[in-house]
């Protein structure tokens, strides 16, 4: 009895790239940034001619962000473009937050990701102006004076 045996070396042909512009963005508390997500299938397999791209976010609130699609189809040797704006709540703790953009596809396993940071800083603050004048003496041998205090609030 004879023996055969022989080495199968297995590929993976699925690819899609992720890549986010920009990648650090720095906004106050209750604003919103905007980031473009683009997707890149570079797909090897023979007659394979798109691919269902599986998108999510990890690392940010789910409520402060929203993402244009979470499942998109992206054509072989071709770029899709999506929007991701997050919204920081006006309650937000200051800081940078770190986050992951991931695209799967169909085997999640096939897999890519970019990472982000979101710093969100103080961009609230207040001005007071202090106008005042002096209209003269009065009868009692003072002075009569005035005051308008003015507040300004940006952010």
């Amino acid at each position: 009895s004879e023996t055969i045996s022989c080495d199968i070396k297995i590929n993976q042909g699925h690819f899609i790239d992720v890549e986010l512009i920009p990648n650090e963005q720095n906004i106050s508390q209750c604003k919103e940034a905007e980031f473009d997500i683009v997707l890149t299938n570079s797909t090897i397999v023979p007659n394979q001619e798109s691919e269902l791209v599986n998108l999510t976010i990890q690392g940010l609130d789910s409520t402060d962000f929203e993402l244009e699609s979470t499942q998109t189809i992206v054509s072989k040797n071709r770029e899709k473009q999506l929007s991701l704006k997050v919204t920081p709540s006006c309650t937000a703790e200051l800081g940078d937050y770190d986050f992951e953009v991931k695209a799967s596809m169909f085997n999640p396993d096939f897999y890519s990701t970019a990472r982000g940071t979101l710093s969100i800083f103080q961009g609230q603050n207040m001005e007071i102006e202090i106008e005042d004048s002096v209209d003269g003496l009065n009868s009692n041998g003072g002075c009569r004076a005035t005051a308008i205090i003015r507040f300004k609030v940006h952010g």
